[in-house]
């Protein structure tokens, strides 16, 4: 099977990622929240902790520094702070268009070059395939579409910045240069995750694997496990592409080796791809849960014991109604997917509390 096609099969089974988008929905819609999240919305309205900020609330000038602009030395100008080139100053304009304008060039711009890139790969084939979007999208060479498509939402982010002159060159390079370092670690450990798949390939894990479990484990129940695994293992790491590169080179081989069933392998692939989304969003350690912690001015802590009920009732029921009923008892998987939406808002509805409205009632 293409990998291409094999992952767009997927996306339906990917039970985690799309359960999760859902609850943020009903969530949303519904004015409801669950547990720690529901008591902290009415502390914080009880408070008047909830008031419009028009001053930066990122990094050293955040919501702990507001009321205390009195308490600063006579002439110390609030914007002359050095907040780093990650962090805009508390001047800096907030222009919706200069975030949508980038990243829609580079979301059309990938799309465009694997377009054409799979396009004319099939017109220089000898025995060309029929062409159709998915055989163009099997050819494409995706990597230098995402290459040439970020480069250019870099450039036009550049030059929107030094337009409006909301940066200078040098402040846009500062810019540039630290987001660069913010992307080493990740790439870092994706390098060693590939270099730890080869190994695993080359010593034939999977095939041990395979051979260990195969006499004890039912091939259905596979993807469960790996799903199970994959909770865990993203948890732990912190990061989804870490743990998707270690278990892929081992739980596809072993895939194949406990059975033919396509639609079993591809639901382990598909238990890997949705599982492993779990450790960015509960993970206290995940890059994700930081940045949104600094973007929320929330305290770490706070945001992990907040957010995890929601986690946790979507990574369960994802568990169950997702590899246990599909995978295990043959459930319809357009059956499963609304029972988990179903069963998720009647959870929200029946023990969810409106904060909000209690106080601005």
């Amino acid at each position: 099977v293409d990998p291409f096609v094999l992952f767009l099969q997927t996306i339906p089974y990917r039970f985690f990622p799309l359960m999760m988008v859902v609850c943020v929905f009903l969530v949303v819609v519904g004015q409801r929240d669950i547990g720690p999240m529901a008591s902290s919305e009415k502390a914080s309205c009880e408070l008047g902790a909830i008031r419009e900020v028009k001053e930066s609330n990122i990094g050293d000038y955040s919501l702990d520094t507001i009321g205390k602009e009195e308490d600063s030395p006579a002439g110390e100008d609030k914007a002359t702070v050095d907040l780093g080139p990650m962090q805009p100053s508390p001047n800096t304009p907030r222009r919706w268009y200069n975030a949508a304008i980038p990243f829609g060039l580079v979301i059309i711009l990938t799309f465009t070059g694997m377009y054409l890139s799979g396009y004319f790969a099939i017109k220089g084939m000898d025995d060309p395939p029929k062409e159709t979007i998915t055989n163009i999208f099997t050819y494409a060479n995706s990597l230098n579409a995402l290459i040439w498509a970020s480069l250019a939402g870099c450039v036009v982010t550049l030059i929107l910045a030094m337009a409006q002159k909301i940066l200078t060159l040098v402040e846009c390079m500062d810019s540039w240069v630290a987001g660069t370092k913010d992307v080493l670690e990740p790439t870092i450990i994706l390098i060693l995750a590939w270099a730890l798949g080869s190994v695993v390939a080359d010593i034939q894990t999977g095939r041990f694997l395979a051979q260990a479990i195969g006499g004890g484990l039912p091939p259905h129940y596979l993807p469960v496990l790996t799903m199970v695994v994959a909770y865990v293992m993203s948890y732990a790491t912190g990061t989804s592409f870490g743990a998707m590169g270690i278990l892929f080179p081992l739980v596809v081989p072993t895939a194949c080796q406990l059975t033919q069933d396509d639609n079993i392998r591809m639901q382990a692939v598909a238990a890997i791809l949705g599982g492993c989304v779990f450790g960015n969003i509960a993970s206290p350690i995940a890059d994700t849960t930081i940045l949104t912690s600094i973007a929320a001015d929330c305290d770490i802590q706070e945001h992990v014991k907040t957010t995890t009920p929601y986690t946790m009732l979507v990574a369960i029921l994802s568990l169950l109604l997702g590899p246990l009923f599909v995978g295990g008892f043959g459930l319809n998987i357009a059956v499963a997917l609304l029972l988990c939406i179903l069963i998720m808002a009647l959870v929200i509805v029946g023990f969810g509390e409106s904060g909000l409205g209690d106080v601005t009632a």
